[in-house]
Protein backbone atom coordinates (compact mmCIF):
# COMPACT_ATOMS: atom_id res chain seq x y z
CA UNK A 1 0.00 0.00 0.00
CA UNK A 2 3.11 2.23 0.83
CA UNK A 3 4.05 1.80 -2.62
CA UNK A 4 1.37 2.54 -4.54
CA UNK A 5 0.19 5.54 -2.24
CA UNK A 6 3.60 7.20 -3.36
CA UNK A 7 3.36 7.13 -6.96
CA UNK A 8 0.27 8.19 -6.10
CA UNK A 9 0.93 11.18 -4.78
CA UNK A 10 4.17 11.50 -6.40
CA UNK A 11 2.39 11.02 -10.08
CA UNK A 12 -1.07 11.98 -9.93
CA UNK A 13 -1.69 12.02 -13.93
CA UNK A 14 -1.64 7.92 -12.95
CA UNK A 15 -4.85 8.13 -11.33
CA UNK A 16 -6.69 8.49 -14.64
CA UNK A 17 -4.91 5.39 -15.86
CA UNK A 18 -7.07 2.76 -17.08
CA UNK A 19 -5.58 0.57 -14.80
CA UNK A 20 -5.99 2.18 -11.44
CA UNK A 21 -8.89 0.37 -10.53
CA UNK A 22 -6.98 -3.13 -10.59
CA UNK A 23 -4.29 -1.69 -8.79
CA UNK A 24 -6.50 -0.39 -5.82
CA UNK A 25 -7.91 -3.36 -5.58
CA UNK A 26 -4.71 -4.36 -4.01
CA UNK A 27 -5.42 -1.40 -1.00
CA UNK A 28 -7.60 -3.02 1.94
CA UNK A 29 -6.90 0.12 4.51
CA UNK A 30 -9.87 2.33 3.71
CA UNK A 31 -7.88 5.27 4.81
CA UNK A 32 -5.49 4.78 2.08
CA UNK A 33 -7.85 4.11 -0.40
CA UNK A 34 -9.58 7.74 0.67
CA UNK A 35 -6.71 9.39 1.07
CA UNK A 36 -6.03 8.42 -2.83
CA UNK A 37 -9.32 9.60 -3.92
CA UNK A 38 -9.26 12.57 -2.15
CA UNK A 39 -5.46 13.00 -3.71
CA UNK A 40 -7.30 12.01 -7.66
CA UNK A 41 -10.53 15.14 -6.79
CA UNK A 42 -7.03 17.86 -5.49
CA UNK A 43 -5.28 16.98 -8.82
CA UNK A 44 -8.34 17.26 -10.63
CA UNK A 45 -9.75 20.24 -9.24
CA UNK A 46 -6.86 22.58 -9.12
CA UNK A 47 -3.51 24.16 -10.63
CA UNK A 48 -1.07 21.64 -10.95
CA UNK A 49 1.38 24.61 -9.36
CA UNK A 50 -0.94 24.20 -6.34
CA UNK A 51 -0.78 20.33 -6.12
CA UNK A 52 2.32 20.30 -3.66
CA UNK A 53 0.45 23.24 -1.23
CA UNK A 54 -3.13 21.82 -1.09
CA UNK A 55 -2.16 18.52 -0.53
CA UNK A 56 0.88 19.58 2.28
CA UNK A 57 -2.44 21.41 3.96
CA UNK A 58 -5.39 18.88 3.31
CA UNK A 59 -3.34 16.57 5.21
CA UNK A 60 -2.54 18.45 8.10
CA UNK A 61 -5.66 18.97 8.68
CA UNK A 62 -7.27 15.43 8.19
CA UNK A 63 -7.81 12.82 10.60
CA UNK A 64 -5.93 10.38 9.00
CA UNK A 65 -3.85 7.80 11.13
CA UNK A 66 -0.29 9.30 12.66
CA UNK A 67 1.68 6.94 10.17
CA UNK A 68 -0.39 7.91 7.20
CA UNK A 69 0.17 11.62 7.82
CA UNK A 70 4.00 11.19 8.62
CA UNK A 71 4.64 8.64 5.35
CA UNK A 72 2.86 11.44 3.10
CA UNK A 73 4.41 13.96 5.18
CA UNK A 74 8.25 12.28 4.04
CA UNK A 75 6.82 11.78 0.48
CA UNK A 76 6.06 15.35 0.18
CA UNK A 77 9.29 16.62 1.31
CA UNK A 78 10.39 14.53 -1.29
CA UNK A 79 8.29 15.44 -4.25
CA UNK A 80 9.68 17.41 -7.26
CA UNK A 81 7.05 18.02 -9.90
CA UNK A 82 7.57 15.79 -12.67
CA UNK A 83 4.57 15.22 -15.05
CA UNK A 84 4.58 11.82 -17.00
CA UNK A 85 3.75 11.37 -20.58
CA UNK A 86 1.57 9.18 -21.14
CA UNK A 87 3.95 6.49 -22.14
CA UNK A 88 5.77 6.61 -19.10
CA UNK A 89 2.50 6.30 -17.35
CA UNK A 90 1.59 3.13 -19.06
CA UNK A 91 5.31 1.95 -18.66
CA UNK A 92 4.82 2.83 -14.43
CA UNK A 93 1.63 1.23 -14.33
CA UNK A 94 2.16 -1.77 -16.26
CA UNK A 95 5.45 -2.23 -13.52
CA UNK A 96 3.55 -1.16 -10.09
CA UNK A 97 0.95 -3.49 -10.79
CA UNK A 98 3.65 -6.55 -11.73
CA UNK A 99 5.36 -5.30 -8.57
CA UNK A 100 2.32 -5.68 -6.03
CA UNK A 101 1.17 -9.17 -7.66
CA UNK A 102 4.75 -9.85 -6.45
CA UNK A 103 4.04 -8.32 -2.97
CA UNK A 104 0.93 -10.13 -2.72
CA UNK A 105 1.87 -13.51 -3.62
CA UNK A 106 4.64 -13.36 -1.35
CA UNK A 107 2.65 -12.60 1.55
CA UNK A 108 0.14 -15.38 0.60
CA UNK A 109 3.36 -17.80 0.17
CA UNK A 110 4.39 -16.86 3.65
CA UNK A 111 0.95 -17.23 5.32
CA UNK A 112 0.75 -20.58 3.79
CA UNK A 113 4.00 -21.63 4.89
CA UNK A 114 3.34 -20.49 8.48
CA UNK A 115 -0.15 -22.89 8.27
CA UNK A 116 1.87 -25.45 6.95
CA UNK A 117 4.00 -25.50 9.62
CA UNK A 118 1.48 -25.53 12.02
CA UNK A 119 -0.60 -28.12 10.31
CA UNK A 120 -1.71 -31.09 11.80
CA UNK A 121 -2.03 -33.79 9.72
CA UNK A 122 0.27 -34.76 6.64
CA UNK A 123 -2.71 -34.31 4.65
CA UNK A 124 -3.24 -30.94 5.62
CA UNK A 125 0.34 -29.71 5.31
CA UNK A 126 0.18 -31.42 1.85
CA UNK A 127 -2.67 -29.13 1.07
CA UNK A 128 -1.26 -26.29 1.92
CA UNK A 129 2.29 -27.01 -0.01
CA UNK A 130 0.39 -27.81 -3.29
CA UNK A 131 -0.60 -24.04 -2.83
CA UNK A 132 2.41 -22.57 -2.13
CA UNK A 133 3.80 -24.55 -5.45
CA UNK A 134 0.90 -22.60 -7.25
CA UNK A 135 2.38 -19.41 -5.91
CA UNK A 136 5.72 -20.26 -6.89
CA UNK A 137 5.18 -20.88 -10.04
CA UNK A 138 3.09 -17.88 -10.09
CA UNK A 139 5.80 -16.12 -9.09
CA UNK A 140 7.60 -17.49 -11.41
CA UNK A 141 5.98 -16.67 -14.31
CA UNK A 142 5.34 -12.76 -13.31
CA UNK A 143 9.19 -12.57 -12.67
CA UNK A 144 10.11 -14.16 -16.31
CA UNK A 145 7.60 -11.59 -17.49
CA UNK A 146 9.15 -9.14 -16.04
CA UNK A 147 12.74 -9.92 -17.59
CA UNK A 148 11.02 -10.55 -20.77
CA UNK A 149 10.69 -6.64 -21.45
Amino acid sequence: EKIILKQMICHPECLNHPQITEILDFVSNSEVKRLIAQISNIYLEIDESEYLSILQNTILVSEYKVEIKEFVSSVLFQYRSQKLDNNKVDKLMVDLLKKIKIESLKSQRNLLKSKQIKSQTQDESGAYLLEIQQIEKQLSELKNAASLR
